[in-house]
């Protein structure tokens, strides 16, 4: 739950600079020993005891040092989109990432991936976690305007502890006061296909984020080929119209459509029976005359 936060306690001295692939093994070894459904939440002790080790945040000062020291011609080793990557397996990531306190904060965003964070002993401050509960019952490809967050208050972060999330029904936000807080994530890979945007005034959702980087630079792709008009795309197009995302699967029916009108007709009368909701209604309401259509 979002709201479980362990206690810190002392732990023994750390590996160093092998801090973070030892952390890296034992995390291996214990989803191994998980079974066919490992989980990160039988590795929640190996987390805290990282945390509470007394020598992470000198090991993270001399890591960030070398990586400075590498020069700006050089491509930074570890950092990865806004985040800087300590450890790797296989379905999960150890990162480390701060807080922008400047940002203006009017969005909530869900995780697509369940999560433990922790500010590790040794930082000066610890931080605030402002929880919700996502809405029930949601369709998580489908965007319901009238669906809201549930409000569950704030819960102090110390040094040492550790916060966890389910991103399925949870979203939470971490905030420092004045300053910017630096903090461990460890992620499962994620699960979920979207994220959500929440205005944090209203807690009602404005936007849907894809999580899926391959579908996006489809979706960008079928719209260059639309642009191109040739018939020859149209085959590669077809096939795209039955892709598992339906971004990609109406782009590609709009693609066709643009350049062979009764080819994309058809698709559309399919289109009209797709299992998105979204995809179904933009589908009925181009099958629909014109003359027709409401002013």
């Amino acid at each position: 739950m979002a709201d479980q936060v362990t206690s810190p306690r002392d732990s023994g001295p750390s590996a160093g600079d092998g801090l973070f692939a030892a952390f890296g093994e034992r995390v291996d070894r214990q989803l191994a020993a998980d079974g066919a459904r490992p989980s990160l939440a039988g590795c929640r002790g190996l987390f805290g005891e990282l945390a509470r080790s007394g020598t992470v945040t000198e090991t993270v000062h001399r890591l960030l040092r070398r990586a400075v020291e590498a020069g700006h011609r050089h491509r930074v080793a570890g950092f990865d989109g806004g985040s800087f990557v300590l450890a790797r397996g296989s379905g999960w990531s150890l990162t480390l990432r701060a807080t922008v306190p400047s940002l203006p904060e009017n969005l909530l965003v869900t995780s697509a991936a369940d999560y433990m964070l922790a500010v590790p002993s040794g930082a000066r401050d610890g931080g605030s976690m402002e929880c919700f509960d996502r809405p029930a019952g949601n369709r998580p490809d489908l965007l319901a305007p009238a669906a809201r967050l549930t409000p569950r208050g704030r819960h102090l972060l110390r040094p040492g502890q550790v916060f966890t999330l389910s991103a399925d029904s949870q979203v939470a936000l971490l905030t420092a006061s004045g300053r910017g807080l630096v903090h461990l994530v460890f992620a499962a890979d994620p699960h979920l296909s979207y994220r959500f945007a929440y205005d944090r005034a209203t807690l009602r959702p404005v936007r849907m984020i894809s999580t899926d980087g391959t579908a996006s630079r489809l979706t960008y792709t079928v719209r260059l080929l639309a642009a191109c008009r040739r018939p020859s795309s149209l085959p590669v197009l077809r096939s795209l119209a039955g892709h598992p995302s339906r971004e990609v699967r109406w782009e590609a029916i709009r693609a066709v459509h643009r350049i062979d009108p009764a080819a994309g007709r058809q698709l559309l009368h399919d289109a009209a029976h797709d299992p998105h909701p979204e995809v179904r209604q933009a589908a009925v309401q181009a099958l629909v005359p014109k003359s027709q259509a409401p002013a």
